[in-house]
């Protein structure tokens, strides 16, 4: 169901649970979470469903029955475990970057660049693999009703 005119907006409060890689990882003594240093890692939010938003009114009002929901990011829990500085450097994606290599025909670009672009087609394979895996027809097979 889309959130229409006349369909309320569940919301309410949320925090994030942050890893903090240490002091050694910091950009200096303003660092805290939500940097873009890296030091602090965003793994997981806990929303705590308690309202509904009546986007006609605007008026927020209690639910008869909140709930909490945990949202934790696999990669970036992975990346945590391993120890690793990025998602892509996590042990899950070693063998489709390693295969994307064998289809780089100029080696002149930039490493940066060629780091980027694999970092890229890796997350949407990822993706890709995620939609169908939930039931979404792969590219070029949708049904037209």
């Amino acid at each position: 169901m889309q959130n229409t005119p006349t369909n309320p907006r569940k919301c309410g409060p949320s925090t994030e649970l942050f890893y903090d890689r240490g002091v050694e990882t910091s950009c200096g003594s303003a660092c805290q979470p939500g940097c873009p240093c890296g030091r602090f890692i965003e793994f997981a939010n806990l929303l705590f469903i308690a309202y509904t938003l009546n986007p006609q009114t605007n008026v927020i009002e209690l639910m008869a029955e909140p709930f909490v929901e945990t949202v934790i990011g696999t990669e970036r829990t992975a990346m945590i475990l391993q120890g690793v500085d990025s998602v892509f450097d996590i042990h899950s994606y070693h063998a489709v970057l390693d295969g994307i290599e064998n289809f780089i025909t100029n080696e002149d670009l930039p490493l940066q660049l060629i780091r980027k672009s694999k970092h890229i087609i890796v997350d949407h394979l990822r993706a890709l693999c995620v939609l169908v895996k939930n039931g979404a027809p792969p590219p070029g097979k949708a049904t037209i009703l």
